[in-house]
């Protein structure tokens, strides 16, 4: 579930046992909260072991917590955020967190019941009765854990305690854990120091009779810190990312419009070649048809319906890449394009098997007939030289027993 935008005022409140202005409850249960102002006074005078919350997260619950928070709570035992019971609270890193807690042992943020919290963000404390804690892991209880991630920034305005790891009390060690790049601020008299870690820290009390306190005189003996001025706030942090954000979305935008011109380009030629493939006024690329005959007297013949594959039929349109979502599309187009020239190609492709083949047949019929029609009407070259010569040969005998027998008769006219 979602709370957001919520704007409580309990002033000078009573309250029967124990009160939280915003409950998260139960096992399973996920709560995103952000952009809330809570403002709980209460003025009763139960000093039993009943707390008083701005927010808590109980019994198995997991709250995650963002954006702008502020708390101003009051009352005995008060506390600003509570995991209790095997809950899991989330500080995100964008979270911007002020909490103002006053009374008898009063709580920034209170951790317990075997329960963990981890702090992303940036959260200011202010605590201003004697016995107050800006952060307590574990308080009356054991088995718990206090996470401050590298991007934390713990702003803390205590009287008495800043950040404390309780003891063991029998159910296994309570851990604190601070990462490297956290910062930690301590204000005293209207002076502040920040602190940078430097190393990873992490404390795990197994003691069953001492706190472990970490403060603004003894951080530079529990950890390796450095001081430092040049930190930012959340609200800077959030702030250069978002303009380094959208310094690499102009970038990007750079690059998906000139990769848009060319897509675009050739979208364009694409189209221009489908409209040339045009023969003798027939473009079975735009859904003309062709008829194709396989006999002389078109008895038998085929129609080769076409098919439009122009880019707007396919389904590819031209490219607008505003965002990452515009590019997508147009893969998607292009991938489905893709499918349906495919298709096409396979119809097309059907139609060509079949004239191939009658082309094929065709020929070979062409070419049988060819034969048979030399055979009928083409003369043998060896038998016709052989009957030539054999007439050649005949008339010469001829003329040569002419010539013979002329010469007999002149032979016999000599004698007289």
């Amino acid at each position: 579930c979602l709370v957001s935008d919520l704007n409580l005022n309990y002033e000078n409140s009573v309250v029967n046992g124990s009160g939280y202005a915003v409950q998260v409850l139960g096992a399973d249960v996920v709560a995103d909260v952000q952009n809330l102002d809570i403002i709980a006074r209460f003025n009763d005078d139960d000093t039993n072991t009943n707390v008083r919350s701005a927010i808590a997260a109980r019994n198995g619950a997991t709250l995650n917590i963002k954006n702008n928070i502020n708390f101003d709570v009051s009352g005995h035992e008060s506390h600003g955020i509570l995991t209790h019971s095997n809950c899991t609270t989330n500080i995100l890193y964008n979270a911007i967190i002020n909490i103002s807690v006053d009374g008898v042992r009063s709580r920034g943020i209170y951790t317990a019941g075997k329960s963990v919290i981890n702090i992303a963000g940036a959260v200011k404390i202010k605590t201003s009765e004697t016995g107050g804690y800006g952060i307590l892991n574990a308080g009356w209880s054991s088995g718990n854990r206090t996470n401050i991630m590298s991007t934390a920034q713990i702003y803390l305005q205590t009287k008495d305690h800043a950040i404390v790891n309780n003891y063991d009390l029998g159910d296994g060690a309570n851990i604190l854990e601070i990462s490297f790049g956290a910062k930690i601020a301590f204000e005293e008299n209207g002076a502040t120091k920040w602190y940078e870690v430097k190393e990873d820290y992490r404390d795990e009390n197994t003691s069953t009779a001492t706190h472990n306190y970490i403060m603004a005189d003894n951080i530079e003996s529990k950890m390796k810190v450095a001081e430092t001025s040049a930190w930012k706030t959340a609200a800077e942090v959030i702030a250069e990312e978002a303009a380094e954000k959208e310094a690499q979305q102009a970038q990007g935008q750079e690059e998906r419009d000139a990769y848009q011109k060319q897509f675009n380009s050739a979208l364009s030629q694409y189209d221009m070649l489908i409209k040339d493939s045009a023969y003798k006024g027939v473009n079975l690329l735009q859904e003309d048809n062709l008829k194709v005959n396989f006999n002389e007297d078109k008895s038998a013949n085929l129609l080769v319906k076409g098919v439009d594959v122009t880019s707007e039929s396919i389904g590819l349109l031209a490219a607008d890449w505003t965002s990452s979502n515009a590019v997508q599309n147009s893969l998607d187009q292009v991938l489905n394009a893709q499918d349906k020239l495919r298709s096409a190609s396979t119809q097309l492709g059907n139609y060509y098997s079949i004239i191939t083949t009658r082309d094929e047949f065709t020929e070979n019929l062409i070419n049988v007939l060819e034969e048979g029609a030399d055979k009928l009407t083409l003369a043998d070259m060896n038998e016709e030289s052989a009957n030539m010569l054999s007439l050649q040969t005949r008339q010469q005998l001829a003329i040569n027993s002419l010539s013979l027998a002329s010469q007999a008769s002149q032979a016999v006219l000599r004698l007289f």
